[in-house]
């Protein structure tokens, strides 16, 4: 039997908050990735690697009932020695770029997919780079001006946006041309800014005008 060490991604999990009790027959550690998740460090004996991995996924799945975003494993001898897998660039995880951006995972995959966005495949998702996030996010925000009414207007790459009042409540307006005209009747007024952005996003993602 040899020891190996297998790294179970956990995303984004507050290590305060993540108990590490049910894993301490293996040593477990919990360390952060360049990528800035959380990974759950685990020392397990098997006749080879696929077997440690095959255990380390038990042992993961019977604690937190469901699967790590990522399964790394090398031996505990080649793990002591400093050996590392080669380091990915700065990225997040498909949920933290898709609520960054305000869109669904489903939408960053698809776009992740169809070449429409930078990403790497790391085992059953994706991971994407940190700055093209920050990019994306810039390039479409809203900039509002507050009008001498009260209303709120504001430019993006799609067209201009307004936030209006009516009735109890704010709508959302959006540019001509797009097939909607507004949206809403009891928003706040950031409810509605928020509904605005978030549709400017997946229009300038979608290369829509």
């Amino acid at each position: 039997m040899t020891d190996y060490n297998v790294m179970l991604d956990v995303g984004s999990t507050d290590p305060e908050k993540f108990d590490l009790e049910p894993f301490t027959p293996y040593g477990a550690v919990l360390v952060t990735t360049p990528a800035r998740t959380r990974e759950l460090v685990l020392t397990i004996p098997g006749k080879d690697i696929s077997q440690a991995i095959t255990t380390a996924l038990a042992v993961f799945a019977a604690a937190l009932h469901y699967e790590p975003y990522v399964v790394r494993a090398m031996s505990t001898a080649a793990y002591d020695a400093g050996v590392d897998l080669p380091p990915s660039p700065e990225s997040v995880s498909v949920g933290e770029a898709a609520g960054r951006l305000g869109v669904t995972p489903s939408a960053v995959r698809q776009r992740l997919s169809a070449g429409r966005f930078p990403g790497e495949r790391v085992g059953r998702d994706w991971q994407v780079p940190d700055g093209a996030v920050r990019a994306t996010a810039q390039d479409t925000r809203i900039r509002w001006d507050q009008q001498p009414d009260g209303s709120f207007v504001g430019e993006s790459p799609v067209g201009r946006y307004s936030v209006v009042r009516k009735g109890g409540g704010w709508v959302t307006r959006y540019p001509p041309g797009l097939g909607l005209l507004e949206s809403g009747y009891d928003y706040t007024s950031e409810d509605a800014k928020a509904i605005a952005e978030s549709d400017a996003v997946r229009r300038a993602q979608r290369q829509e005008p």
